[in-house]
């Protein structure tokens, strides 16, 4: 998993201009909260459970294309939802000090179509995101990174408000997220067990291959074999 600093570092190395784009950006709206029970993909956060939320409403420059304009002539452009996640520190159960700053694991993500074709998978391939927005697919450019301009510009912010939240419990990250910005591939609210891990096998339904104990390779034929008579032991 990522750290927030390592995200930036990466992005404005990739990235030409970045920053600049990032200045453009502007929030209508910001909640903050813990959300317990919730677990980032990294397995090695899973002991303590919980993250600190900070979610903005973010818009982007509006001179770039698909600006709309209200009957007033105001213009505006589409509000994007940017989070940030901050999982407890590991050896202690607790947030992570004030004091480290950017310098912590962070969730991220942002419903944004430049994270979602440029960002989502390299963060998650990180562990530092969830396949949300985006179909999963290959990266649509050459240069992926982690972060977006949206995420750019509010994470400063986010690292500030941080401290704030704490550990108490808010009615607004109480329960579920809303379906369509729920994780495809995992339920980060699902207790996690060894005995749960999808590759694991239980030696009471154990299959044997047609063809292993002849030490032959798996054919055509051995997998008709294997599909027609394999037998389940443990019924």
């Amino acid at each position: 998993m990522k750290t927030l600093q390592e995200m930036l570092n990466d992005a404005g190395h990739r990235w030409s201009g970045l920053a600049a784009r990032a200045g453009s950006v502007s929030i209508s709206g910001m909640k903050s909260g813990f959300r317990p029970g919730w677990k980032v993909p990294d397995p090695s956060f899973y002991q303590h459970e919980g993250v600190q939320e900070v979610l903005f409403v973010t818009h982007g420059d509006t001179s770039n294309m698909g600006t709309n304009y209200l009957k007033d002539g105001t213009s505006y452009t589409k509000p994007y939802r940017t989070l940030f996640r901050f999982p407890l520190e590991q050896s202690t159960g607790q947030p992570y000090p004030a004091g480290a700053g950017l310098n912590i694991p962070t969730y991220v993500s942002c419903s944004c179509p430049a994270f979602r074709f440029f960002c989502e998978r390299q963060a998650t391939d990180e562990d530092s995101s969830d396949i949300t927005f985006s179909n999963g697919g290959a990266y649509r450019v050459n240069t992926p990174t982690y972060i977006c301009k949206h995420l750019v510009a509010t994470s400063r912010r986010a690292v500030a408000e941080r401290p704030k939240v704490g550990t108490g419990v808010t009615g607004d990250t109480k329960g579920q997220e809303p379906k369509k910005v729920q994780p495809k591939r995992r339920d980060p609210m699902r207790p996690v067990r060894p005995a749960e891990r999808s590759d694991s096998v239980n030696p009471e339904t154990r299959k044997v291959s047609a063809t292993s104990a002849y030490s032959l390779p798996q054919t055509w034929l051995g997998r008709i074999m294997y599909i027609l008579f394999n037998e389940r032991t443990g019924r």
